[in-house]
């Protein structure tokens, strides 16, 4: 409910270092906090396993400074960042018609919109890299520049569905020297070899743990539905979901 969306968003923000900030502390925050102690959320669980001090080290190039003696003092970054997580796992607010964004079909649908596309590890499901770009871009484009954005060891191997067969993307991984594993398709009019067909299975197979995490990413944070115009502020809102994702994945994995 939006009660509870806004409590989070409040509850988020009343942590001893905001006390210490304050120079007033109202019962209603005491109220609110002593709430919030007993309710379970993503956020206290990640607070034992992340060290925000290195995180700060990063948020402090945004930090808003005090310009002069009269007002409030404003939320510091972290708070203002841990604020950003909470939308993008509790917010599902859509958009109206965007003009930066593009439609494309998909069998026999056509869909309006943007597209993110994302680099997970297949051990864990973890988000590796992400681009956004209007709907219309085929995937297969993108690759270069994601693989760019990653410092990937020699020998890596790199799996990926259909949308990514190229003779462009395999002469571009031979040249990082990583393993192609991308998915062929079927030659039109040709039947597939029996090996090509055993070969695409068996990526598939490795391809289901980052392809559950998208399925993840769609169902609960949010990545359906985008609840901002433009392509930028779009792909801003699916790299906090992603951040969202990998913070609560992480956690699991150190528990198991």
């Amino acid at each position: 409910s939006c009660q509870i969306c806004c409590m989070l968003l409040y509850g988020s923000i009343i942590t001893p270092e905001l006390i210490m900030e304050k120079q007033i502390i109202t019962l209603a925050d005491q109220g609110i906090a002593a709430r919030l102690a007993t309710r379970k959320h993503f956020l206290k669980d990640i607070d034992q396993m992340i060290d925000w001090k290195r995180i700060n080290k990063i948020l402090s190039k945004v930090e808003i400074r005090r310009t002069a003696v009269a007002g409030r003092d404003a939320f510091s970054a972290e708070v203002m960042f841990r604020i950003m997580l909470i939308q993008s796992t509790e917010l599902k607010v859509e958009e109206s018609k965007d003009p930066a964004a593009r439609w494309i079909k998909k069998g026999k649908k056509s869909i309006y919109g943007f597209k993110g596309h994302t680099v997970a590890d297949k051990e864990d499901g973890l988000v590796q890299a992400i681009e956004v770009t209007p709907a219309s871009v085929y995937d297969g484009h993108v690759l270069k520049s994601l693989l760019e954005s990653l410092d990937l060891p020699e020998a890596t191997e790199v799996l990926a569905d259909t949308g990514y067969c190229s003779q462009a993307n395999e002469e571009l991984l031979k040249e990082k020297n990583l393993v192609s594993r991308i998915m062929q398709k079927k030659k039109r009019h040709r039947e597939m070899a029996p090996e090509i067909k055993a070969s695409n299975q068996t990526i598939s197979k490795q391809r289901y743990r980052a392809e559950r995490s998208f399925g993840a990413l769609k169902r609960h944070l949010g990545w359906g539905r985008s609840i901002y115009r433009g392509l930028k502020k779009t792909a801003d809102y699916l790299l906090m979901g992603a951040i969202s994702f990998n913070l609560k994945r992480s956690y699991k994995i150190l528990l198991a």
